[in-house]
């Protein structure tokens, strides 16, 4: 389970949504003779654990603060952009909420950035799938 105390709470294979969005795009930055860019962001997360097929409940609501990500977006074919994530850092994480109890950070955030390492170059494979 992603959350330590979630499945003891709600049980085994619950149903969870997922809900994000990106929040604070800033501190947009690049270096001459570079190809790569780096930005600063926030992200929202909630996740929703569906209790049943009319009712579902927010378990955890969090915000991971200054995700630093350094990234190339290159014209290829033209017209086309290729586009290529080469580090995707956390810099804080904020609970606002919880059903199940507290969290810990230090477990979360690097279960996250293993997270984050393994499925690095899965999200790679998927941004060269964009037509963009």
């Amino acid at each position: 389970m992603f959350f330590p105390g979630l499945e003891a709470h709600y049980g085994k294979d619950v149903p969870i949504d997922i809900e994000y969005a990106v929040e604070n795009v800033g501190n947009f930055s690049s270096v001459k003779d570079d190809q790569t860019l780096q930005i600063q962001m926030d992200a929202h997360m909630k996740f929703w654990v569906l209790m049943n097929s009319t009712h579902k409940e927010v378990a955890v609501d969090f915000v991971l603060q200054s995700l630093n990500t350094k990234f190339s977006a290159l014209i290829v074919e033209n017209t086309k952009f290729h586009f290529n994530v080469s580090t995707f850092e956390i810099g804080a994480i904020k609970i606002l909420s919880t059903t199940f109890g507290d969290i810990n950070l230090d477990s979360l955030t690097s279960l996250l950035n293993k997270g984050i390492e393994f499925g690095l170059v899965y999200f790679n494979q998927y941004l060269e799938t964009l037509k963009v």
